[in-house]
């Protein structure tokens, strides 16, 4: 409750993100995650703030400007990953501060315990969004788009939701462990 949450959903506009064959651009699934993960959260009492709440090109820069005039605030970017194998699978959170990791930790775990999806942990990264955050931030990628095992989950309605409720869980067990 009263809790400042910023939630980016990674692309938009002209940046599609990943494109991959029998799915919808990746721009498209992370703004449907966090929209659901927004009505959650505000369900709960918290106060969202997207980084974009339509199909709009957003820099880098204008995210983390938007992010970091919140105060108190913790920041999740939601992404989906590929690689060149169908065979690359499961799930990964981001951090790069060290203030960053505990988030990371609890959105990983509960990615873990609440997804049909291999768990591959945490690791620290650069990702622009992540140096340059003020706050406790995590970049997620909770499955690739390129394994046509997650990408068939991806397209399901119920999974959607359990993701964004995982995330959602993951952010209420951060803030009970502070």
């Amino acid at each position: 409750k009263n809790k400042v949450i910023v939630l980016d959903a990674g692309h938009g506009g002209n940046d599609p993100g990943a494109i991959v064959k029998n799915a919808k651009y990746e721009k498209e699934y992370t703004l449907d995650i966090v929209k659901r993960v927004e009505k959650l959260l505000e369900k709960d009492g918290a106060y969202v703030v997207l980084t974009r709440n339509s199909d709009r090109t957003r820099s880098l820069h204008q995210r983390i400007r938007k992010a970091n005039k919140c105060k108190n605030a913790i920041f999740i970017s939601v992404h989906f990953n590929t690689f060149s194998s169908k065979k690359a699978k499961g799930s990964k959170s981001f951090y790069y501060k060290s203030k960053d990791k505990k988030l990371a930790l609890h959105i990983q775990k509960q990615l873990g315990k609440q997804l049909p999806l291999e768990n591959n942990g945490i690791k620290r990264s650069r990702f622009f969004v992540l140096r340059h955050s003020k706050m406790p931030a995590t970049l997620i990628e909770p499955l690739f788009l390129t394994n046509p095992k997650e990408r068939k989950l991806i397209n399901s309605q119920d999974f959607r939701e359990k993701l964004a409720l995982s995330i959602y869980q993951g952010v209420k067990n951060y803030y009970l462990d502070t």
